[in-house]
């Protein structure tokens, strides 16, 4: 049977818009057809592994993951979801590499100063942080998303005039962000007050950040 790469390419479109509309069932359904059509399809395996990991299947994650490193161990993309999963476990140091790798492997976008960043953030190292974000935000400039980590970073370091402000400029541009995000409230209260986060944002922001790292990668 000879392989059409158009052909796989329209299952794993297909996959990913069933994913982002709720239908995982569906969307696991479509990659293993993809797989059955050619078992060495890289991404197939690896969007299984995102799912399954999502879903707590970890075993099933990592198998789909072993065959995905197995196929093609120089892609980028791969390198950036083994750093979701570092950090999802801790191991912030060996995410770190994973990125490092990525960006030896041409990788280029913003995902990887915005993950990098989440992880220095973890790590207490906001500077760090910081001039990761803001290598993320001069490759995609005036991204709420990436402008409320920016805002979240210059609290954390009491640098409260400047977060403020940004948070401003997003409320300003943006009027239904300040009824709908709940983590810029937060940050524009403790830049009003000039006080940081308390413990109970603190986790709030935690929880967040071991979230949104999956977010970033789909």
């Amino acid at each position: 049977m000879k392989l059409n790469i158009f052909y796989e390419y329209s299952y794993i479109l297909y996959s990913s818009e069933l994913k982002h509309t709720g239908n995982i069932n569906k969307a696991k359904l479509v990659l293993l057809k993809c797989i059955l059509i050619n078992p060495s399809n890289f991404r197939a395996h690896l969007l299984l592994s995102v799912i399954f990991f999502n879903e707590g299947n970890i075993n099933i994650a990592n198998v789909h993951l072993s065959l995905c490193l197995k196929l093609n161990m120089t892609n980028p993309i791969i390198c950036l979801y083994c750093a979701c999963l570092y950090n999802y476990k801790e191991k912030y140091e060996t995410a770190l590499l994973c990125l490092e790798q990525a960006q030896k492997n041409n990788y280029k976008g913003p995902e990887l100063f915005i993950l990098q960043g989440m992880i220095f953030l973890k790590m207490k190292r906001n500077v760090d942080a910081l001039n990761s974000f803001l290598k993320a935000e001069n490759l995609y400039p005036n991204c709420v998303y990436i402008n409320t980590f920016i805002s979240l970073t210059l609290t954390l370091e009491k640098k409260f005039d400047k977060a403020k402000k940004i948070v401003k400029e997003i409320f300003f541009e943006n009027a239904y962000i300040k009824s709908t995000n709940a983590l810029l409230k937060d940050i524009y209260k403790c830049c009003n007050s000039k006080t940081l986060p308390s413990k109970c944002l603190l986790n709030k922001i935690d929880l967040f950040l071991k979230q949104e790292c999956f977010n970033i990668f789909m």
